[in-house]
Formats: structure tokens, C-alpha cells, sequence
């Protein structure tokens, strides 16, 4: 994974922690917004920030949460 990548996957992980955690939003709504902010990156392609979304998912499917 290269470094934009790794860089937006730790956005949207910290973005859905503090939204969940500081911001009382629940689980789908902190992964839109997270998702949607990722978009905004001029760095990343629409099917760059569709993987990253989708690995993010799988992880924490895989987490048992």
C-alpha cells in the first residue's frame, strides 16, 4: 500500500473513532462521513477511496465488532 493510501486509511479509521467515541454519532453514520471525507483528497481516485472503504469494513468485520 503506498503512502497516500496508509495515510487516508489512518484518516478514516481516527475519523470514526472520534465520531463514535467524542461525538455520539453510531457506527454507519461515522463511516459516511469518514468515507466522504475522503473524497475531498485530491490525491486519491474515486476507486482509491472505494478500497480503502471496503478494507476498512473487512477489518472490522474481522475485529468481531
Amino acid at each position: 500500500m503506498n503512502k497516500d493510501l496508509k495515510r487516508a486509511y489512518q484518516t478514516m479509521v481516527d475519523t470514526v473513532e472520534d465520531l463514535v467515541v467524542n461525538q455520539g454519532e453510531n457506527l454507519q453514520q461515522a463511516m459516511n462521513t469518514a468515507e466522504e471525507k475522503l473524497k475531498e483528497w485530491k490525491e486519491l481516485s474515486k476507486e482509491e477511496v472505494e478500497v480503502i472503504n471496503s478494507e476498512f469494513k473487512y477489518d472490522f468485520k474481522k475485529t468481531g465488532r
